[in-house]
């Protein structure tokens, strides 16, 4: 069944088989090595779960560990898990918006990199069918705080940026931060509803504002972690001179800051 999923209570499954080419995922797994050895050992123990999109192909809902590795093994010639075994979501009593929302949470729950990115695409669906069934904006906001697990305020933030946003203001939002340079390009989600009740003209403006803050901060804390080495280094020189030995800490440093040398060069250059 679907681990944590708010939709499982509604769902009814039947038990099949399924190729393992018909079945996509919107989660990439690397294949695990234990997980492939248990599946040579074992073969398929615990079913996939799956539900039939609207390309007639099966979409992944839990199981991707297995799912992973099975691929992984059919990729190398194993044809034992040519096909898999497979709980299918029985789409009688379903709507297809329903079956869309399904399919669109299944990455929010797994817990992606880009959990906002999968927030959106989830609130963009949920915002159709939204429109085509009057749902009041209240109720909106309400599935959004429950089913992502938000408070109400966050959930009215979401559904702002998915209603309002221009693309560039969406695309620092789901930015990852998890590089330096990646950094001065992300907002958080509370700045970004700010900005997406604004006109698209401002929005664009406000953004180039913020983002410019956002770069200057980031280059004036460069700046100070450049003089902190340049001052260590300067010290570890004079060590040398007077033929005092460096220690290993001493020596790890040196490598950290050859590394830090290299990044700041790169980035002087861009």
């Amino acid at each position: 069944m679907l681990n944590c999923s708010k939709f499982d209570v509604i769902l009814k499954y039947r038990r099949e088989s399924i190729p393992i080419n018909e079945i996509t995922s919107d989660v990439i797994v690397t294949p695990d090595q234990q997980e492939k050895a248990r599946l040579m050992e074992l073969g398929q123990v615990a079913p996939l779960t799956v539900i039939k999109n609207r390309k007639g192909t099966y979409s992944l809902l839990e199981g991707d560990q297995i799912y992973a590795a099975m691929a992984d093994l059919l990729s190398q010639g194993n044809q034992q898990f040519a096909v898999a075994d497979c709980l299918t979501v029985e789409h009688r009593g379903l709507d297809d918006w329903l079956c869309d929302l399904i399919i669109r949470y299944h990455p929010i729950e797994f817990g992606g990199k880009n959990v906002d990115a999968y927030r959106l695409d989830w609130v963009d669906a949920l915002l159709v069918a939204a429109e085509r069934r009057d749902m009041p904006q209240s109720q909106v906001t309400a599935l959004v705080a429950d089913l992502l697990n938000q408070s109400k305020r966050y959930a009215r933030m979401y559904v702002t940026i998915a209603a309002d946003a221009i693309p560039e203001v969406r695309q620092a939002v789901i930015t990852p931060a998890s590089g330096r340079r990646e950094k001065s390009a992300h907002i958080p989600v509370e700045q970004a509803a700010r900005i997406a009740g604004l006109s698209p003209e401002q929005q664009k403006a406000e953004l180039a504002k913020l983002q410019a803050a956002l770069t200057e901060k980031k280059t004036g804390s460069q700046t100070a972690r450049q003089k902190s080495v340049q001052a260590w280094l300067f010290s570890v020189e004079k060590q040398l001179k007077n033929g005092i030995p460096l220690k290993k800490s001493d020596r790890d440093l040196l490598m950290q800051a050859y590394h830090l040398g290299e990044e700041f060069n790169s980035e002087a250059g861009n």
